[in-house]
């Protein structure tokens, strides 16, 4: 810094003149005016902004850069005060700074400011003072050089406008946003991250020690791969523990070093609760709370696994509740809820805790026993818990008693298949049922093979309507009192490995896997058909196609539009076609059926309620019911004209039927003495195998407009014995 006291070059010129007529200056004296003049051009031309200031603030000198610089004249700004060429804004702050220079000597601080142009445009400047002082040490004059940082400024000014911006975009996030130093320290973080986080004053997360030193290995696993990373954890919160997923974002200097980590968070707690309890639903009974099927499957097939590895075994129970629908009945679906909540307690205490009660639906109920030595171990279990369910329980105020009837099947290593040990188990309980209730039944091998049947059969089954093995048969219906054919059942037969199979042996499969509704629609169109073809034949004839539906087909709420569908297709005659429903099936939901039936006999059908007497026979819903015929199931017409009970239950269902204008068919019939004895108590249409086995369609044809022999006739023709019967009739041979 040129250090040069203020009119140095004049100073300089007068002595110059005083000495004009000697030949030349003292040695001495020349040197100070050769150094005097150096410094006053260095001054002048140095290309850093320089300026002369007196202590008292006013400007001595300015050089010709800081001329340029500010567009000031530099004998025009001599003797200003120095304040009155500071932008406003930053005059505090000089005068605070000229009052350190006055006072700080050697140590003297640099400033930046705001230098005013002749313009008056702000210009950017960094003030580095040096002090001049006397001989004597007294200061003189402080000279100031001015170096322009207007581009600094200016790019650190849009630096701060950017993280402004930065900082209003990132707080405006939802998720928390935080900086992360390579030491663990946050050097930034957003409202949200604010928010959630504790920070503590050395600029750390305040969570656990294993988080912390987990979090911590992930900033340097991803400053050091400079790759981004993810992870979830559960970490502390000043809300307490959320699930958070987190990114690591690397962050790079220019030299394009990873320096920082970005760690953006989603808060998943929500989302992972709701999956949580989503999943306690697809795996657990809302009633109870025990597993369901699915979580029970689990269980049994890690149970299984662990058999196979060990010795030892596991049982399987299927419990049914006896008597539960009557509970569920008289005291109302909410008493059955609280009755099968008690039920679950009971058995899930009886238990230990390797084993497993699940709840399957209904009143059915599945206990793995896992973990077992020996067979009398499971059976001993299954004991205890038949007689923990036998004891009474207070349901809705009352007490309530029902036992249960109990299917056990037995897994060692060599068992494989966990659902075959459901089917096993599930098929012995029925037999437990069957024999008597409130009992247990174990897995055997009759059992097991009438199991592996009827999972024969139920494959064989799918697929079969599409492979056109399903036949229709008729069996026809007779006027008992003249012998006139005048109507057919419609009857289901299926043609598979090599034979003809009754409806009666796989119904029951079709019903539930849910194949009886297109099969039970085919089986209605067939039927339909048919009668369209023989409807020529059939004019002036009393004649009635009946159809059954099944209870599956019922429920379903387009059955009207189906049915009116394949009536106006076919254009049969509706009042030739009448459908059969069991009592069972319209009394589960009784006001639905009404609504259903009053539908199909806007259609024109006539309804026909099968198997009366076998079900509810409530005459409380009979009435309310559009039915127009009642149909005596054959379990009462086989003890007759014997059995006393059912001449007089046959009796009593004709009387019913007579009274509410109803017509009334027997099913079974099979002797010349039952026919007569039906007749005698005003039955007048009946069905059997004494007039023909069902028969396909061609066969059926063949008995159109014919008369069968009445059962007397029987008697003279074939005597006591009629067993040739059905045969001669159905080949169209004989008299008839």
């Amino acid at each position: 810094m040129v250090q040069m006291p203020p009119g140095a070059d004049q100073t300089a010129g007068r002595l110059s003149a005083s000495f004009a007529s000697f030949d030349q200056f003292p040695d001495e004296l020349a040197d100070l005016l050769q150094r005097a003049h150096e410094a006053d051009t260095a001054f002048a031309r140095s290309p850093a902004p320089l300026a002369i200031v007196g202590l008292d603030g006013t400007i001595l000198r300015i050089n010709e850069a800081l001329a340029e610089l500010t567009d000031w004249d530099p004998d025009a700004v001599i003797g200003s005060a120095a304040l009155d060429l500071i932008f406003a804004e930053d005059i505090e702050r000089f005068v605070t700074w000229g009052l350190e220079l006055l006072d700080n000597g050697d140590r003297l601080p640099a400033l930046e400011g705001r230098l005013l142009t002749t313009e008056g445009r702000p210009v950017w400047v960094r003030f580095d003072p040096r002090v001049v002082q006397h001989a004597d040490g007294e200061l003189s004059h402080h000279i100031i050089q001015c170096t322009n940082i207007s581009d600094r400024k200016e790019a650190e000014a849009a630096r701060d406008e950017s993280d402004r911006r930065f900082q209003t975009l990132v707080d405006s996030l939802p998720d928390p946003v935080v900086r992360l130093l390579a030491d663990g320290t946050t050097s930034f973080a957003n409202r949200a991250a604010r928010q959630l986080f504790d920070i503590d004053d050395d600029g750390r997360i305040k969570w656990e020690a294993a988080l912390r030193l987990e979090t911590d290995l992930l900033i340097q696993d991803t400053l050091s791969s400079a790759t981004q990373r993810r992870a979830e954890f559960r970490a502390l919160t000043k809300s307490g523990h959320r699930v958070l997923e987190s990114r690591f974002i690397p962050e790079f200097d220019h030299a394009g070093s990873a320096i920082s980590v970005l760690m953006i968070a989603s808060d998943l707690t929500e989302r992972r609760r709701t999956e949580a309890e989503l999943t306690y639903r697809a795996t657990h009974d809302s009633l109870t709370g025990l597993p369901n099927r699915v979580m029970f499957a689990t269980h049994l097939d890690l149970a299984l696994a662990r058999v196979r590895r060990t010795d030892g075994m596991i049982g399987v129970v299927f419990f049914d509740l006896d008597h539960f629908k009557i509970v569920n009945d008289s005291m109302g679906h909410q008493a059955g809820d609280e009755l099968l909540q008690q039920v679950a307690m009971r058995l899930r205490d009886q238990l230990r805790g390797s084993d497993v009660v699940a709840r399957l639906g209904g009143d059915e109920f599945v206990v793995l026993l896992d973990a077992y030595e020996h067979v009398e171990q499971i059976q001993t279990t299954v004991d205890r818990l038949q007689a923990a369910l036998a004891r009474p329980m207070l349901v809705a105020g009352r007490q309530v008693i029902v036992g249960s009837s109990a299917g056990i099947a037995i897994a060692d290593r060599t068992t494989t298949d966990g659902d075959d040990l459901l089917r096993w188990a599930d098929a012995a309980m029925y037999r437990a049922k069957g024999a008597g209730r409130a009992r247990s039944s174990i897995v055997d091998d009759e059992l097991m093979s009438g199991v592996r049947q009827r999972m024969h059969i139920e494959q064989q089954l799918r697929g079969a309507l599409e492979r056109d093995e399903f036949e229709v048969h008729y069996q026809p219906e007779v006027d008992l009192e003249n012998g006139a054919v005048i109507g057919c059942e419609a009857l289901l037969r299926w043609r598979t490995d090599g034979e003809l199979l009754s409806a009666a042996t796989f119904i029951e499969l079709a019903e539930e896997n849910g194949q009886i509704i297109p099969i039970g629609e085919w089986v209605f169109d067939t039927a339909c058909r048919q009668l369209a073809e023989w409807q020529p034949r059939l004019a002036g004839q009393p004649f009635t196609m009946r159809v059954n539906l099944s209870a599956r087909q019922f429920d379903q709420t387009d059955l009207p539009a189906r049915v009116r569908d394949i009536l106006e297709t076919t254009a049969v005659e509706p009042e030739r076609i009448c459908l059969e429903i069991t009592e069972t099936a319209l009394m589960a939901e009784p006001a639905a059926a009404a609504a259903v039936l009053a539908e199909l006999a806007g259609l024109g059908v006539h309804l026909a309620i099968d198997d009366f007497g076998t079900g509810y026979s409530s005459l409380n819903y009979l009435k309310r019911f559009p039915v127009s015929v009642l149909k005596i199931d054959r379990s009462f017409v086989d003890g007759l004209p014997e059995d006393a009970e059912d001449s007089v239950i046959v009796a009593t269902i004709v009387g019913l039927a007579r009274s509410l204008g109803l017509e009334v068919t027997a099913e079974g019939v099979e002797t010349p003495e039952q026919a007569a004895e039906l007749l005698n108590h005003g039955c007048r249409r009946a069905q059997g195998y004494l007039y023909s086995k069902p028969q396909p369609a061609d066969v059926m044809t063949g008995f159109l407009g014919r008369r069968l022999p009445l059962s007397s006739e029987l008697d003279s023709a074939f005597g006591s014995d009629h067993s040739s019967v059905a045969g001669t009739i159905t080949t169209g041979h004989g008299a008839w």
